[in-house]
Order: structure tokens, then sequence, then C-alpha cells
């Protein structure tokens, strides 16, 4: 297994685990602590500074020489920390265009060469050079230099080497109360067994660089919050620039680490032997942690070149709330990484500030990513490849892919066209042909602020400009919209999720054979109504048929519903590509469209006073946090409206509505000892089985009626 993002109040037990390789299978959990030939065999100091005499080698390789004898200048001299877990010292002349890396035993000199195709990266050649493409290369960042090299990989054979990202510094801070501060730290490792694994280490360091507690619960916890015996707390001592960490409650558990300076920012690096989970029977793990200060949570578009992964080379994309990376292999083959990528920092009390989670399809928790001003930091697996870090320098800034033209659907039953340009900061929105508002796109300044959120500021109204709120997933939107008020005088929100993938072949539908669908009806006299039923596609999509029976159970076949109760409905294409349109017997009709949000299909029905969403049952159920958009009703009350986060887990579900000024979340409603019938992604309340939570994915809906009134969320996050 690998280390998966855990860091929910429900998760107990798992933690930093080692995962399998390419080929996509995963090991168990590794158990019990490697012996001292284990150690040996993993050569942690083979191309670390265990020794400083050591046999000339050749073919370019020799003896590690003291600085004072080198050629290199001293300014050009860096400690090399590499994936492997090994730190070596490594020397760039820049006149000569030729490097050092020194190392006790596999020491190796070569030259270097900028890259024609992308000034500033410069390739090294060895002795070590292997494949018909060399991915070996580098950056210099400040007075850092990024990068991959052919190391060595932990616990492998002398004769296997691999090209591994690193990170080689020369600024180090030396005063204990310059470190203090909360650290977002990756780690990339390997087992006794073979097996890699990483993810992310919480890091807090106070007292004059005196004490340091971290969470090894693999996920963006804070401290305080980090799951049962899954803390940790050390005594340090400084070493010149280097500080030695000792666990105060198992002696054993020893590492070093430093505290870089890149361009003026704080970076945590430590690579070695860490032995943090063997009290817990895992096993010890070799490898590097590098991280940044957890101080920010906000997350520019940037892009760059730099490692990606093990053996390739690219560029990364941080594009709205998704992570794109492009590669070139050691074989010359071309490829690319795509994955969501969101904050739950602000949404979710537990989580540390400055950390993007990565998913690589519906529900899945696959990687971490952080980043400052100067350097991208990433710790995936991509499904099918080895996890591994990626290492790249900050280039730039980018345009937002998620600017273009959405279909809103809002709750109130209307449907509306969303124009949008996150770049240019300005919205539109049409209802019909017809303009309903107009203005201004911003970061949120109160409320859900924290947690991401943006807004809507309405400009083009004679009165004050009105300000509704929204949350963006990587492939929807949900909030309020400011809609013109009945009369055109001045607005009023509507809640809304919007989307801008839709199903446009018919047999694209037969893909939602059975799926559980919540409608909202507002009546004449404003009251909404509330109803669920089954639904679900035949005949390759030419066919849907909606079972409305009340005591209908999600995930029963649509065929047994009572014939009195079954509608029957031919499918045919709506107006426009993406619009469907179904037709009953009696020649009644409605339009509807199926979005694609992640890897899921979501039903979306938005017309005539009725919304309508529904999800298939089929999922497994996972822990799930969301953000999105809520409303709770008798009659009809915008003031209800409000972006709140949701956790749920097995047996509970809770939300909490953010307040409108200082962003702190107050708790709504909280639903207890959910049971569930036929569907495992439908969970009921015993106590309302008006009540209930469906997940799909990353999309998230839950229906609630009690003692706080009638409540709607509608939501997208990340499934644990």
């Amino acid at each position: 297994m690998r280390l998966r993002l855990t860091w929910a109040a429900w998760v107990t037990a798992v933690c930093l685990t080692a995962c399998g390789g390419g080929d996509g299978s995963g090991s168990s959990m590794a158990v019990g602590m490697p012996s001292s030939a284990d150690i040996k065999s993993a050569d942690v100091a083979s191309e670390g500074l265990a020794s400083t005499a050591v046999a000339a080698k050749s073919g370019g390789e020799f003896a590690l020489r003291p600085l004072a004898l080198s050629s290199f200048s001293r300014e050009n001299t860096y400690q090399f920390f590499s994936a492997n877990g090994t730190e070596q010292v490594l020397r760039l002349d820049f006149q000569s265009r030729r490097f050092e890396l020194l190392g006790a035993s596999a020491s190796v000199s070569g030259a270097f060469s900028e890259d024609a195709s992308e000034p500033g990266t410069f390739v090294f050649t060895s002795p070590r050079d292997s494949g018909s493409n060399n991915t070996a290369r580098f950056r210099q960042v400040g007075d850092t230099v990024i990068g991959a090299f052919p190391v060595r990989p932990a616990y492998a054979s002398a004769q296997t080497l691999e090209v591994l990202p690193f990170i080689a510094a020369r600024d180090f801070v030396t005063e204990g109360a310059a470190i203090d501060g909360y650290y977002a730290a990756l780690e990339t490792n390997r087992v006794s067994t073979g097996f890699g694994g990483g993810g992310l280490i919480s890091t807090l360091i106070t007292g004059a660089g005196t004490r340091m507690q971290t969470c090894m619960a693999s996920g963006p916890y804070t401290l305080e919050s980090c799951p049962n015996g899954l803390g940790r707390t050390y005594v340090l001592q400084q070493r010149g620039d280097l500080w030695h960490a000792t666990s105060i409650a198992t002696p054993s558990d020893q590492f070093d680490f430093r505290i870089a300076l890149v361009n003026g920012e704080k970076i945590y690096v430590s690579g070695g032997v860490f032995r943090e989970l063997v009290d817990l029977g895992g096993q010890a793990r070799t490898g590097l942690r590098v991280g940044v200060a957890a101080t920010s949570v906000e997350w520019p578009l940037t892009y760059g070149p730099g490692a990606v992964g093990n053996g390739r080379w690219g560029r990364y994309a941080l594009d709205g709330a998704k992570l794109e990376a492009a590669f070139t292999d050691a074989g010359g083959n071309t490829g690319a990484i795509t994955a969501a990528a969101w904050t739950p920092a602000g949404s979710f009390p537990s989580a540390l500030p400055g950390v993007a989670v990565l998913g690589f399809g519906a529900g899945s928790t696959s990687g971490y990513a952080v980043q400052n001003r100067t350097v991208f930091l990433a710790w995936a697996a991509p499904p099918g490849t080895v996890p591994g870090l990626s290492i790249a320098q900050i280039a730039g800034t980018r345009s937002d892919s998620r600017n273009g033209q959405y279909t809103a659907f809002g709750l109130t039953g209307h449907r509306y066209r969303l124009q949008i340009d996150f770049d240019r900061g300005a919205y539109s929105l049409t209802d019909g042909g017809t303009q309903q508002s107009s203005g201004i796109v911003r970061r949120a300044l109160q409320g859900a602020a924290a947690a991401g959120a943006s807004e809507f500021v309405r400009t083009d109204s004679a009165t004050a400009p009105t300000v509704s709120q929204f949350v963006v997933d990587a492939f929807a939107i949900s909030g309020s919209l400011p809609t013109a008020a009945p009369g055109g005088a001045g607005s009023e929100p509507t809640p809304f999720v919007a989307a801008r993938d839709f199903v446009t072949a018919q047999s694209g539908l037969s893909a939602l054979s059975t799926l559980y669908a919540y409608t909202l009806s507002t009546s004449p006299s404003g009251f909404p109504l509330q109803m669920s039923s089954g639904m679900g596609f035949r005949q390759s999509g030419t066919v849907l048929l909606e079972c409305v029976h009340l005591l209908y159970v999600p995930g029963t076949p649509l065929e047994a519903c009572p014939a009195d109760r079954l509608n029957s409905y031919s499918v045919s294409p709506g107006a426009d590509a993406g619009t469907w349109r179904a037709l009953a017997s009696d020649d009644s009709f409605f339009d509807f469209q199926v979005a694609r949000i992640g890897a899921d299909l979501v039903f979306l029905q938005a017309a005539n006073n009725v919304f309508r969403i529904g999800m298939g049952v089929a999922a497994p159920w996972r822990n799930i946090g969301a953000l999105g958009v809520s409303q709770s009703y008798g009659p009809y009350d915008p003031s209800y409206i409000a972006i709140e986060s949701a956790l749920c887990t097995t047996a509970t579900c809770s939300a909490a509505q953010f307040t409108s000024t200082s962003g702190q979340t107050l708790p709504w409603f909280v639903l207890s000892a959910l049971t569930y019938d036929l569907a495992p992604a439908i969970r009921f309340s015993p106590a309302d089985t008006t009540s209930y939570v469906h997940h799909q994915g990353r999309n998230t809906l839950i229906r609630h009626r009690g003692g706080n009134g009638r409540h709607l969320f509608v939501g997208f996050g990340q499934a644990f």
C-alpha cells in the first residue's frame, strides 16, 4: 500500500506505508524493522558522507577530496540531497562546464551543457548515462540547484542506477529561532522489500529550534488534529547548520535535517532512514523529505520545468483546480499526467494550510503538492506508475483553463448560461438570451474566503453591488448566483451547480443504468416540494425509466417498481448539443443534461421551477470531505443560502456553515447512525428516512430534514 491521505478524524491507523511498482500492484503493510544486514544492504551511506577516504574509481569516478584540494570554487559547492536518501557534495564549474558529485564510495564527475530547447536547463553527462534520452538535468534557483541525477536507489543492488530527483543547497539557517514554524514536508521512500511509498508529514518546530512535532497520519493535518497514536515529539540539538532530532518516547527514532534558504524562503530538507513507525509494527524507511513553510492557502496558477517523478523530466502546470505534467522519460517516450488538485485548508479545521490534495480518478487521493514563490514540490502515485517525488522551478504564472462558458442549474428551477474569465476577473450571466447580471470575479473577502471560495460581484445594477460566493472544483462550480430580482429591481441570490462538459452521444447515457435522483420543485406559493426517485437509462440511452414510489429502495431494479409508479420516457436529442428531451406517452416532456464531473456522470435538470440532480448508486462508500452550496428552507428564503463544508463517515455526517464575517464555521446539523440498504453510495438516517447522504466520486449530495428545518447541500470534494 502506498501512503494515502487519511486526514479526517475517522482515520485511526493508516499512515506512511509502501506501495507497489509500475505494474500497479500494491504490497500489504510492511511489518517489522529491517535487520542490520538490511540496513547495510540499503547502503544509505554508499553515496553519502560516511567516510572521507575511498579508493580511486576508474571511468570518471574518483576519491573524495577535501574542499581545499578541489579546483572548484566554494561558491559553487552544494549539499546534495537525493530522493534515495543520501546526502552528498555537488560542485559545479560554469566556466569549464564540469561537475563533481562526491560521496563516500560512489563519486562521479562529468560535464554539463545547456539544453537549447529549454534555456536554463542543463544536462549532466557522466559515466552513469543510460537510455536513449538523458533525463539527468538541473536548474539553478537562486543559491539552490534542483534536478535529477542517476543514483543507486535505497536497498537496490550495487549495479542498479535510477535517475531520481534531488535538491542541492548552500545557504542554510543557523539560528534556532529562525527555523521555528509549520512545514508541509513531502516524503518519498523505499523499504527493504523494495516497495516505494511516500506522502505528507506535517511538521512543527518550536522553542527556538529545540522541539519538533510531526504527524505521521499521511495527510495535511495540523498537529492539534493529528489522530491518536500518530503524533511524534522530538528534542532537537543543533550541530552547525544541521539539526539532530531524537524522539522523546523512542530514542532509537532519530534523524537529521536542515532548513535551506532559497531566495529567502525556508525549505525543509532531510534525508536518510526514518523509523517513526517501527513502534507500530512498520518498517524503517529510507528516503528524502523536502517541504516548504505551511503559511499560505493562496495557489497562483504556476508552471515550470523540473523532475517529474522518477526518471522523467518535463514541465508541470497548475491550471485552476487541475495539475498537469508533460514529460519525457529515459527511453525518449513522452507522456502526460493530469490530476485534480484542491486545497482543503479553510474547508476543514484539521487541514494544514498551503497543501493541495491530488486525485487521479473518482474518489481517489493519490498525492499532495506544495509550493512557495520559487519551488514547486509534489509527491504522487498515479495509477500504473511508480510513486515518486517531483521537484520543479516556478517559472511563471499561466492563464486559467477554467475560463469559459458553463451551464448553471439553479436550485430554484431555472437554467442559465454563465460566462466566466478568472484571468480578467469578470463574469456575465444570461437566461434564454436575456442578461441577468454581469460584474467582477474575485477571491472571497470574507465568509468562506479561507476555504478558497470566490465571489461574484454584480456591478451592472443601479443598486449597490451584490456579492455572491461560490467554490470551484476542477470540473464544476457550486455556490450562489446574483440573478435579477423579479421586476428587474436589484438582485437576489440563487443557489446553483454548474458544469461545462456534457454527454453528447446518446449511447453514453446508458452508463447511468441505475441512479437515485433528488427533485426540488418550487410551488406557486414559493414553498419548495421535494421528492426522491429511482431512475435509469435503457436501450442505449433511448429510454429513461423513473420509479416514483415512496418506498423505492435505491439500487432496486427499476423494472420491479409497481406499474402505476413507473414512468417511461423516450429520449431524443434536444435543441443543442448535450441537451436531451424526455418525452412521456401523454406528450409531456422535460429537458435534461448529463454532466461529466470528474470521472463520474451526474444527471441535471433545471426548468419550469423544477431542479433535479441524480447520481449513480453502485460506488463503494468512502469517507467524504466536500465543499459546496447549501440551502435551508421553509418558504424560500435567500438568507438561508450559504457555502458549507461537509464531513461524512460511514456512520455520521455533519455540515458547518461559514459565517459571513469571520470565516469561521458554525455547526449546522449532524446525522448519526447512518445505514444503507442495497446501494452503498447512499446512507440514510434511521431517525428520518428523508435524511440521507449520497456521494459518487467527487460529487456529494446531502438531503436533511430535521430539527433545523429542511436542508439541501450539493458540493464537490474528495472521498478518502
